[in-house]
């Protein structure tokens, strides 16, 4: 793979990959005549489906550089209704990975054969396949159906042919599900009919299988499922945070132009922070794209939208581009459009995110499904207010982000903006409710706001030169996901890192000789054991029970037998505890124990088995792991830190899948929003702030009174208001009542001098005792401090008792408060601590 695969995706792999083995295992042992596989993969929207797709795919042609290689009998034939789709998946195919180099064959109207050559993968769509398709019959120079190919094919060898059902979801509507007669074309490959039998193992893939599933239910197939979580996805950075919507302010009419060159401005603020990401994070530069929807045509144009005066408007913005930043993607005419000063490209729809030219591209609705395209980043709509099933399809393809991973350095890197000036405020709450619901087909659920007051705030570098240091001594911490990779996989994937990244170059070799001289060691000492050779012997040997009936008495005789397990059985067992130890431990074990021992093969993989599949040696397993995890992360901080966004990302999705809270350094960002509204204020000194130097926030009653008092100290030097935003904020693990562990953001970090002159670093944290959860915040903020109090100068938990208008204060940075803190239970007990030892 040209790819790594997040986390996620690695484990989601790993299933489909044992998913569709185990399906092949059992449609070779029974062929046709058995109940037929089914194995499908969820994968919501925005998951890299095809990115996971082409890892399972490649694995299974390929074999997984360990036990199994290259299967040179397998037959694929991935299934779609759009041919653009298959020629985008295509591409999304040859962009992962090299091997499939002339192994991707387009089935169309030309396409001959008796049947399909093993080795490669077919594209297919359903419209190929109506009745009025040359396929579909035999004739002229065509000496059969693509039925009769496919069922030759199907026939010639059923345990290597799989079908992938793209969009599985699409085309399962059934009118009577007691009947398993299909009813639409790509239900004929589940159920068979005439003319081609039922195929024996099925991939489907959707976001939403249900209707997939009530097919596959009224059928005897035996059905297994890999699952990419919804969470883990999000949490991944696959898709950008957030939509900003904009419309004209008061419904102004002939507003159209006037947005058009806000979305232009909007594409060269892109285009200025993308070249300072690439300058100052790398690896590469995003170059986004303006997409802007027309109306359609009319009898005597084009479009009823006039394009050359759109393209003046933006002109008056970007000033001249080049011609073939210009491009057009018509569906109903697809060629260049000439005008009087200039010749308007065409572009299709699969070609755009390719092309290092485009910069502005004009559609009407071809771009709403089928394509994807992370660079268009900015989108402007000449259609009416009665198109939001349009608008949602078109935000749909331009949810993923262009580096397939949040930007940490820029929030405003995070979103994609629309421009609907054909929108009322009505109609606006309309879109944004179907934006932020989502749809299973086309637009993963998002969040959507309001562009009027939204505001970028650069940070003020001559004032964070004076912080910087002060900052570099601040930790945070990265907080576990509740749903995490194993330590075995989780090390295997920090030492591929390590190694890429020239930190620890052998990092792989030494994961390898510690985890496997932890098992040879326990094999050592346990064969020859009672336990052992039983495990040994019952993976050696099957019992079957064997019933007699007779005839003439009518009684019956059971007899237990015990027969030697096949060798196929044996492999199977042997891939079973493999896939559980993971890293291919089990291949680099029997490796080893042919090296240092006298055993066959049979016999090394039973030791195998007998080892991996040992509770105790699961879990010595599992710790040696995590602590070889844990003492690479501390004794390669410094040098993981100095990484640049991607590469640091990478480990950084690897400290969430750790059992403990990993501790970072803090990295405050390039740039941050805000929003202006009625309710906010515009504060002074803030690290980041807007053109006249003011940061725009709503605060309550208690974090006002206690910037304010911060504000109106001279040795001040800035704040920093702490949002959740990754690596750039402040991040302190506790533990909730139910057990989980979270995340808390104390809401100030403030920067002064101290009496020597030296810059100090605070945390205020205004808190509120009415919260359920402020006791165990509050003992989290005391165990901050016992660990890293001297990297501050004052830890402030604060509360503002208004009946006695006066500010209550813990410095946690006092040894003997701290400790009081620390033993916090209840809401009462945090609240006689106030009393007691707060500074009012």
């Amino acid at each position: 793979m040209k790819f790594t695969l997040l986390p996620f995706q690695e484990e989601t792999v790993a299933d489909l990959v044992s998913h569709i083995r185990n399906s092949i295992d059992e449609v070779g042992r029974v062929g046709l005549q058995g109940a037929g596989q089914a194995v499908v993969l969820v994968a919501p929207t925005g998951a890299g489906k095809t990115v996971m797709a082409a890892a399972a795919l490649e694995n299974l042609f390929f074999g997984d550089g360990q036990s199994l290689g290259e299967d040179d009998e397998l037959t694929v034939v991935w299934l779609s209704d759009l041919p653009n789709v298959n020629e985008q998946t295509m591409k999304k195919l040859e962009a992962a990975s090299e091997r499939f180099d002339r192994r991707l064959v387009t089935i169309d109207n030309n396409f001959r054969g008796d049947e399909l050559p093993p080795g490669n993968l077919y594209f297919l769509n359903t419209q190929k396949l109506g009745v009025n398709s040359n396929l579909v019959s035999s004739g002229d120079d065509r000496d059969a159906s693509i039925w009769e190919i496919l069922t030759r094919t199907i026939r010639r060898n059923p345990a290597k042919f799989l079908l992938v059902i793209d969009e599985a979801h699409r085309g399962m509507e059934r009118a009577n599900t007691s009947t398993e007669e299909a009813t639409t074309i790509v239900q004929r490959f589940v159920l068979g009919f005439s003319d081609l039998p039922k195929v024996p193992i099925i991939v489907g893939i959707s976001a939403t299988p249900e209707r997939f599933d009530a097919v596959l239910a009224s059928t005897p197939r035996v059905r297994r499922r890999a699952t990419a979580e919804i969470a883990d996805v999000r949490a991944s950075g696959l898709l950008k945070d957030r939509i900003v919507v904009w419309r004209p302010e008061h419904g102004l009419e002939h507003s159209d132009m006037t947005l058009l060159q806000r979305a232009a401005q909007s594409l060269l603020d892109y285009q200025v922070r993308w070249h300072r990401h690439a300058t100052e994070h790398g690896p590469r530069l995003v170059r986004p794209v303006l997409v802007v929807q027309v109306e359609d045509k009319t009898a005597t144009s084009i479009s009823a939208t006039d394009l050359e005066q759109a393209i003046e408007a933006i002109e008056e913005v970007t000033g001249p581009l080049s011609p073939d930043a210009y491009a057009h993607s018509f569906g109903d005419a697809p060629a260049p459009i000439s005008y009087d000063s200039r010749r308007l490209r065409y572009l299709r729809p699969a070609d755009i995110d390719d092309d290092p030219e485009v910069t502005v591209v004009f559609f009407k609705t071809s771009l709403s499904t089928g394509w994807d395209c992370p660079r268009a980043e900015v989108i402007m709509s000449f259609r009416g207010a009665q198109d939001d099933t349009a608008i949602a399809q078109l935000v749909g393809r331009l949810v993923r982000t262009p580096l397939a991973r949040r930007v940490e350095s820029d929030d405003a890197l995070n979103g994609v903006a629309l421009y609907l000036p054909k929108y009322d405020r009505g109609a606006l709450q309309r879109i944004i409710a179907k934006l932020r619901a989502g749809d299973p087909d086309t637009l993963p659920a998002v969040d959507v706001e309001e562009g009027e007051g939204q505001v970028h705030c650069d940070r003020n570098e001559p004032i964070f030169e004076q912080i910087a240091d002060a900052v570099g001594r601040i930790r945070s911490y990265t907080v576990p996901r509740p749903r995490r990779m194993s330590p075995v996989l989780r090390l295997e994937a920090l030492s591929g890192s390590l190694s890429d990244t020239g930190i620890l170059e052998d990092a792989p070799d030494q994961a390898d000789q510690q985890l496997v001289d932890l098992l040879f060691e326990r094999l050592a000492t346990r064969r020859g054991t009672p336990d052992f050779e039983e495990v040994v012997k019952r993976s050696r040997e099957v019992g079957l029970d064997a019933t007699t009936l007779s005839y003439l008495t009518g009684e019956t005789e059971t007899a237990h037998l015990r027969v030697e397990s096949t060798s196929r059985s044996l492999e199977r067992l042997y891939d079973q505890v493999g896939r559980k130890a993971g890293a291919a431990l089990h291949d680099k074990l029997w490796r080893r124990i042919r090296q240092d021992g006298d055993v066959d093969g049979d016999t090394a993989r039973l030791y195998v088995i007998a080892t991996l599949g040992d509770a105790n040696t699961q879990r010595a397993l599992s710790v040696a792991a995590t602590q070889m995890f844990d003492d690479w992360l501390a004794e390669h901080a410094d040098s993981i830190e100095d990484l640049d966004d991607d590469e640091r990302r990478e480990i950084d999705e690897l400290r969430e899948h750790a059992d403990e809270p990993s501790k970072i350094r803090l990295v405050l960002p390039d740039s941050v929003r805000a929003r202006r509204d009625n309710r906010s204020v515009d504060w002074p000194h803030h690290l980041y702030c807007d053109e006249d130097g003011n940061f725009p926030e709503r605060l309550n009653d208690w974090e006002k009174a206690a910037i304010e008092q911060e504000i109106s100290s001279n040795s001040l030097v800035c704040w920093v208001r702490n949002k959740p935003r990754g690596r750039g904020s402040l991040a302190i693990p506790y533990t909730k009542s139910t057990g989980e562990v979270a995340a808390m953001y104390p809401d100030f970090l403030v920067f002064r001098r101290d009496a020597g002159g030296g810059i100090v670093a605070d945390i205020i944290d205004p808190h509120g005792l009415h919260l359920e959860d402020a006791p165990a915040k509050a003992k989290a903020l005391a165990e901050y401090a016992q660990k890293h109090g001297t990297a501050f100068g004052r830890i402030l938990m604060m509360v503002y008792d208004k009946d006695q208008e006066r500010h209550v204060t813990l410095d946690l940075r006092r040894s003997e408060i701290r400790t009081q803190v620390r033993t916090v239970t209840t809401t009462a007990h945090l609240q006689s601590l106030f009393d007691l030892a707060g500074d009012g």
